[in-house]
C-alpha cells in the first residue's frame, strides 16, 4: 500500500500531497487519498520522526495501521485484509525499507493486538460527530455534551480561583466531576492537553477513547 517517495504536504518534499487528516483515533491521524477515487493507501515515509497512520475504509472498518521508525521508514504494518486466500489481521515487518512478504497473523490476546485493539473494531466509531471536529470544538473553549450507557457528560474548559481546567462531569443528580486536569490560560487549548483528559480512566475504569464507540455527541455549546 502506499507510494514509496510521496510526502504529506508539510514535509520538506517535493512530491504533492496526496493524503489529507479525517479523523484522529487514540490521538494518531487518520488519512484518505485527497482524490475521492483514488484506492485507499498510506505514505511510505513520514513527516515525523516515530509517528503512526491509519486507514479506514469507506464503510468505517480498519484498513491498515503503520508505524515509523526514528528515521521516517516504516517499522511495521498491520493490515486487515486477504492473505493467501484468507482475510486476517496481520503484520508486516520492514526491512531496510522493504516490507515482508509473510506477513503474520495476530490475534485477540497477542501483545501487539491488544496495544493496538482500539484501532481494529469494525464500524465502531462515536456518534454524532467525529474526533477531529470534538478536538476542535473543545481546544476552541466550547464544551460538549454527550451520553454514555443512559448517563450524560460534559466536557468542558472551566476556571476556579484563576485557574483553567479541562474537566469532564457527570451530569447526573446534583453532578460529578469525574477529571480535572490543569491547563494553561491561554485561548487554545492544545490537543497533548486534550488527549491527557480523554486517556484519563474515568468511566469505570476506561478512558474516553476506550468508550468512544458506545458514545453518542448530543450537544455542543
Amino acid at each position: 500500500m502506499g507510494s514509496r517517495g510521496s510526502f504529506l504536504e508539510s514535509g520538506r518534499f517535493s512530491a504533492p500531497a496526496k493524503w489529507q487528516t479525517v479523523d484522529y483515533v487514540d490521538g494518531i491521524k487518520v488519512l484518505a487519498p485527497k482524490d475521492s477515487k483514488a484506492s485507499i493507501s498510506l505514505p511510505e515515509r513520514s513527516n515525523t520522526p516515530g509517528t503512526s497512520y491509519l486507514s479506514y475504509r469507506k464503510d468505517g472498518t480498519f484498513d491498515q495501521l503503520r508505524i515509523f521508525e526514528n528515521d521516517r521508514i516504516p517499522k511495521f504494518d498491520i493490515d486487515y485484509g486477504v492473505h493467501q486466500g484468507e482475510k486476517s489481521l496481520h503484520i508486516h515487518y520492514y526491512k531496510n525499507g522493504v516490507r515482508s512478504k509473510e506477513p503474520i497473523k495476530i490475534k485477540e490476546g497477542d501483545k501487539i493486538y491488544e496495544k493496538y485493539k482500539r484501532l481494529f473494531k469494525e464500524g465502531e466509531i462515536m456518534k454524532g460527530i467525529t474526533m477531529t471536529n470534538l478536538y476542535d470544538y473543545i481546544s476552541q473553549g466550547h464544551e460538549a455534551e454527550f451520553t454514555y450507557k443512559d448517563t450524560l457528560y460534559v466536557i468542558q474548559p472551566e476556571v476556579v480561583d484563576n485557574k483553567s481546567y479541562l474537566v469532564i462531569w457527570n451530569c447526573e443528580k446534583d453532578g460529578n466531576c469525574i477529571c480535572r486536569y490543569s491547563i494553561p490560560n491561554q485561548d487554545i487549548i492544545t490537543q497533548d492537553l486534550i488527549d491527557k483528559v480523554l486517556n484519563e480512566k474515568c468511566f469505570d475504569g476506561k478512558s474516553f477513547y476506550e468508550i468512544e464507540s458506545d458514545v453518542t455527541v448530543e450537544n455542543i455549546f
